[in-house]
């Protein structure tokens, strides 16, 4: 063999294998380029992917958006129903008039947002929202019909149109409508989970063959892996968390009606505790041992007074009714229901003094809720115990011409970070839902309330240190004439001479009612239920000045009663007794009945009965 050919023999392998390194390398090359470049690609994608989620393009933003619309449209809409039903229509928050504008604002909202869903979405969500949008026109056609008889005057008429079929089809169909919404966006959810994990999958699946064949792409390869397992359980937590705020959202609409059964309850227990107390007092000589003991039940009744009455305030849902408020008399006067709230490890300091002449127009019930919900979100955050300070002043503001005053909590608990005060008023945003507690809507509430009033809210905090809520409002000036009643010390009653029928369901407050009245000089016939009482006034055998009738009795209650009797020509005087909310009750009961709310001291029902009498025109019927 030459020379020249044992060179090509020796060198043959040689280029071989290198050639075959080399490819090697070239594959290895590429396929880590590969995995670069798939991993690039998937990564925008996702990111493509959440930017859509976050955009107000994505469907189940728009169906959400269309959700809560649909449902306000038809909350309003029950409202009528319930007015029309109680045949009082005027109890809906400032009349049929303004209710019919606010049906068809919400009404165009709705529609709005129907639009929007329609030229983003598809396939059965789309057809889910156009469901919506065919009953809620229905309805409304029915709307106007409802609200053109009640203008009319002719409430026969709407509550005829109310029970029939076609109305009854279409408000079964709204309301399908709006449940199978949820339903098919829940469907949505479903398959678009199923879509992202098979996704998932198949990016792990091609990433692993193209680790197999290129070591080089293992660290990414495992990061990828990492992080997607971390993005699929963040939003199966997210998915978790958004199931439990819907689940409290839906809770909390109970709450107004469970305030006002508890406070009715207890109402009717305070009253007869509050006036057997008082009778015992009557019944003692000056100076007697049991009269201090006896003081101090009447003491602890009107306590547990304020605490039932800030809890039927804090539950009541009534539209805002604006009212010249002194800031500093309603702290005080929410003081009791803030200190019940309070553990002992907290130490609860109201500073200053009611009637600093810190004056807002404002609804004082909404103001209420302010106050509690932020002293409630200071005293989650002071768990180990601290220090909460509730105090008025007026704020300093180089515009002489908008005076404001100020509202504001301070608490000496763990404080905040820069983010979290960013998202304290988000709605659902709480920082408690790992712990069971908050519903993440307390503060975004009082945002609301607050600018609703045209005021401002802040919140000055210091991981640590603390945390400072101020509330801003608009001050006014004090009004012309202060009710001070309230400082005056009430005058024995002690008018007698009249007949009054008496009707109350609880034994032990139809006893000590009808004790106060007998003792005053009154003569009383009792009546335990409607159906007695209208057979009493029907039998005629003996006549009454004045009639007492509980608001919640069986058989028809107290109004109906009254509206029957009224209905039929009697125009005794009445004094109408109600242990629950009833907004609105004074406007309905009419002239010739006064409203009497429980808890009250027997003194206060001599007052009401003496007024009641003393003010009967001259040779009024009697029954």
């Amino acid at each position: 063999m030459s020379t020249r050919s044992h060179r090509a023999a020796e060198g043959g392998p040689l280029r071989h294998g290198f050639g075959r390194k080399h490819t090697i390398l070239i594959l290895a090359g590429a396929l880590t380029a590969a995995m670069l470049g798939w991993q690039g690609w998937h990564i925008y994608h996702s990111y493509q992917a959440v930017a859509h989620k976050e955009s107000g393009k994505c469907a189940t933003k728009l169906v959400e958006e269309v959700y809560f619309a649909a449902t306000l449209h038809g909350n309003q809409l029950e409202d009528l129903e319930h007015g029309i039903s109680a045949a009082a229509p005027t109890v809906l928050p400032g009349g049929v008039l303004d209710w019919s504008e606010r049906f068809a604002k919400s009404g165009a909202d709705l529609e709005d947002r129907v639009n929007s869903a329609c030229d983003e979405i598809g396939g059965t969500l789309l057809l889910a929202v156009r469901r919506v949008d065919t009953a809620s026109s229905a309805i409304g056609s029915h709307a106007d019909s409802l609200v053109a008889s009640l203008v009319a005057g002719d409430l026969d008429a709407a509550q005829t149109l109310l029970v029939g079929p076609a109305y009854g089809s279409d408000r079964a169909e709204y309301t399908a409508a709006v449940d199978s919404l949820v339903s098919e966006t829940r469907r949505h959810l479903e398959v678009q989970l199923g879509v992202e994990r098979r996704s998932e999958l198949t990016s792990v699946s091609v990433a692993f063959g193209i680790f197999a064949l290129a070591l080089g792409a293992w660290a990414l390869f495992l990061r990828r892996i990492r992080s997607d397992q971390l993005l699929l359980a963040a939003e199966e937590r997210q998915r978790r968390e958004a199931e439990a705020d819907l689940l409290r959202a839906q809770k909390l609409d109970a709450m107004g009606t469970m305030a006002g059964e508890i406070a009715h309850d207890f109402n009717n227990l305070i009253t007869a505790i509050w006036g057997s107390a008082t009778a015992a007092r009557d019944h003692l000589p000056a100076g007697h041992p049991a009269l201090v003991p006896i003081r101090r039940i009447e003491q602890a009744s009107e306590q547990a007074n304020d605490v039932v009455s800030g809890l039927l305030a804090f539950g009541r849902r009534t539209p805002a009714r604006l009212d010249p408020v002194e800031l500093g008399t309603m702290v005080w006067e929410t003081g009791s229901l803030l200190h019940s709230m309070m553990p002992d490890s907290i130490e609860l300091v109201i500073e200053g003094a009611p009637g600093d002449c810190r004056w807002v127009m404002a609804d004082r019930t909404q103001l209420q809720q302010v106050l509690i919900n932020v002293v409630l979100n200071a005293r989650d955050a002071m768990a180990e115990g601290g220090r909460l300070i509730v105090r008025t002043r007026c704020a300093a503001t180089e515009d002489e011409e908008s005076p404001r005053v100020c509202l504001e909590v301070i608490d000496t608990g763990h404080g905040m970070t820069a983010d979290v005060q960013g998202r304290i008023f988000e709605p659902f945003f709480s920082t408690r839902h790992e712990s069971g507690r908050g519903t993440g809507l307390g503060l975004a509430i009082a945002h609301g309330i607050v600018a609703s009033h045209e005021g401002a809210i802040h919140v000055d905090s210091t991981p640590g240190s603390g945390t400072r809520f101020v509330v801003e409002l608009p001050a006014i000036e004090p009004p012309d004439v202060v009710d001070l009643r309230a400082d005056q010390a009430p005058q024995m009653v002690r008018a007698g001479g009249a007949t009054i029928l008496l009707t109350e369901d609880h034994r032990h407050v139809r006893e000590i009612m009808a004790e106060s009245l007998e003792g005053a000089g009154y003569e009383v016939v009792q009546a335990e239920s409607g159906d007695e009482l209208l057979d009493t006034v029907a039998a005629g055998s003996q006549r009454f000045d004045l009639l007492i009738v509980d608001l919640d009795i069986p058989g028809p209650n107290g109004l109906d009663c009254l509206q029957q009797l009224r209905s039929q020509g009697v125009r005794t005087p009445a004094v109408l007794v109600t242990g629950t909310g009833a907004p609105g009750l004074e406007e309905q009961v009419g002239s010739g009945t006064r409203v009497l709310r429980k808890p009250f001291p027997m003194l206060q029902l001599l007052e009401a009965v003496a007024e009641a009498t003393r003010k009967a025109p001259t040779g009024h019927e009697r029954v």
